[in-house]
């Protein structure tokens, strides 16, 4: 591979002048945007180029089971998402709809308001109450909150955003999950685009 066209790593986030050879960070789960995948002292294993999944982070939270972790060997951490517990649940998605406003409401405690995503496609059949766990399986409703780096909320100027989902794995258990971005998510994008043309 030709690694000219890889400029030179960006600087590890200062985060205190801890001597230690783990880098922690002050963001999401105690990483910053950035880090190394040295620089983030859990077990992780690669599932796709630059894309890792690890069962815990340096500050772990209960509503969650694991982790993906979007690191380039350039624009380092860019993308973190984390899957949410399973939630055992009823056809009309009663406790699944309860946790994702409770994870919400924590949310906007820190990031501010959000915006809101709750529709049905215009076609879909299931479009009864009862069927709402129905639909979700389908991925033919959404329910999302949404919040952007905009002038004047409260998300930190590291972050472009982070978009809070429910999920289903089947019609009677689903899970919520948060994706945060940072700001150099798309240049690590570009990264990974890069690094794949080059193995044709």
């Amino acid at each position: 591979m030709n690694e000219n066209y890889l400029p030179d790593l960006p600087p590890v986030p200062n985060t205190g002048g801890s001597e230690s050879t783990s880098t922690a960070g002050n963001g999401p789960f105690g990483l910053a945007k950035g880090l190394r995948k040295e620089d983030i002292d859990v077990q992780m294993a690669e599932v796709k180029p630059c894309m890792y999944r690890a069962e815990t982070l340096p500050k772990k939270h209960s509503a969650f089971q694991y982790y993906f972790l979007q690191i380039t060997p350039v624009q380092g951490l860019s993308w973190i998402k984390a899957i949410g517990n399973p939630i055992g649940t009823n056809s009309y998605g009663s406790e699944l709809q309860s946790a994702f406003e409770t994870m919400k409401g924590k949310l906007e405690n820190i990031y501010g308001r959000s915006e809101i995503m709750d529709f049905l496609m215009y076609d879909s059949i299931w479009n009864e109450p009862r069927d709402w766990m129905q639909a979700i399986s389908n991925k033919e409703r959404t329910l999302a909150a949404k919040w952007e780096n905009k002038r004047g909320n409260g998300l930190p100027s590291e972050l472009e955003s982070i978009f809070l989902y429910v999920a289903a794995e089947d019609t009677y258990t689903g899970y919520i999950a948060i994706e945060y971005a940072f700001t150099n998510q798309d240049a690590s994008e570009r990264e990974i685009g890069m690094l794949e043309d080059d193995a044709l």
